[in-house]
């Protein structure tokens, strides 16, 4: 399994490209998400959390870089003590193998097991993290906040029977 092509990222990819890739992937195959396809769904997740795990670690990743994944799961091979050996420079790897519970990283990197858990907004109202989260992320590429034009405010007369059942009235204005 390449952990690059599991995360859709580069190999020179920063841990925030990781990170993100992990987000967007851990939300969308979640297996409370996806009750139809659980098994399927599991699978992919597990995979998604390996991923994470091993790229977001430094020791593993450098490991994984090098040396690629039988190495990173099964150890170095051949005499440690043997510096002509190219693997014999990692000599504290023994080898990795995912046992760690993919629920348990994926509460570690969002603060909760469920992803409907509940958030906060930028103004303090509760929402779906889920909501929190994709919020988040298209939130800079969907509004520019230094460009915001400023509410308009006008006056118009109506009578108390206008106001009460409601009335349409046209009105010009210049910006």
């Amino acid at each position: 399994m390449d952990y690059y092509v599991v995360l859709g990222v580069d190999r020179e990819a920063s841990f925030q490209e990781i990170a993100t890739a992990f987000r967007k992937l851990a939300l969308t195959f979640h297996p409370q998400k996806n009750m139809k396809t659980k098994a399927d769904t599991n699978f992919r997740f597990c995979q998604i959390c390996e991923a994470f795990e091993v790229l977001s670690t430094e020791e593993l990743r450098s490991v994984y870089d090098r040396y690629g994944e039988h190495i990173l799961k099964n150890g170095s091979p051949g005499n440690p003590n043997d510096l002509s050996h190219p693997c014999s420079i990692d000599q504290k790897h023994k080898g990795y193998s995912f046992n760690g519970d993919p629920m348990e990283i994926f509460e570690s990197f969002f603060g909760t097991v469920n992803p409907f858990h509940i958030a906060l907004d930028d103004n303090g109202q509760q929402i779906p993290m889920i909501q929190k989260i994709e919020s988040d992320l298209h939130k800079n590429f969907v509004t520019d906040k230094s460009v915001k034009e400023a509410d308009l405010v006008l006056n118009v007369q109506c009578t108390l029977k206008e106001f009460f059942y409601g009335a349409t009235k046209r009105i010009k204005y210049t910006r």
